[in-house]
């Protein structure tokens, strides 16, 4: 006797730029809880090393301050790096969020994912306009030397 193959459907939206890609994906199951719908979304970022925000992920750890800027739902919830196929280069770094947490419900019954894609449009042009921290970069401490005649 064969056991019955279910497969589960998952959907992608993809917005790929040289640096970068966003990846809206979408996928239902039954939760069991009354209140909660069965979509669940998610919003992952993939930046790529001519990215000027790539070099500044130093840490595989995903509380590293690079990747709370990047304006995510609740934060992100996964970081990961991608490596290319020999292992020995890191091709892009990932990060995501799920829009599942405490207080989520109403994106549990938004099939379409119209407040998702907005945020994942919102990142897009973040990541597109993204400069680096003047204060990294020692722009800033170049500033004050000037205006202290130093």
């Amino acid at each position: 006797m064969s056991e019955e193959i279910k497969w589960k459907k998952r959907e992608e939206w993809l917005c790929v730029r040289p640096s970068f890609c966003v990846v809206v994906k979408h996928w239902t199951e039954d939760s069991g809880f009354r209140d909660e719908g069965p979509h669940r979304w998610g919003v992952y970022a993939y930046l790529y090393p001519k990215h000027q925000m790539f070099a500044e992920f130093k840490t595989d750890d995903i509380w590293q301050p690079p990747a709370h800027e990047l304006p995510m739902h609740g934060g992100p919830s996964l970081f990961r790096r991608n490596w290319a196929n020999d292992g020995k280069e890191c091709c892009s770094v990932e990060i995501g969020a799920d829009y599942h947490h405490d207080g989520d419900d109403c994106y549990t019954h938004d099939d379409e994912g119209r407040g998702v894609k907005a945020d994942a449009a919102e990142l897009v042009r973040w990541l597109a306009e993204y400069k680096p921290n003047a204060g990294v970069d020692g722009a800033a401490d170049e500033q004050t030397k000037k205006e202290q005649g130093t």
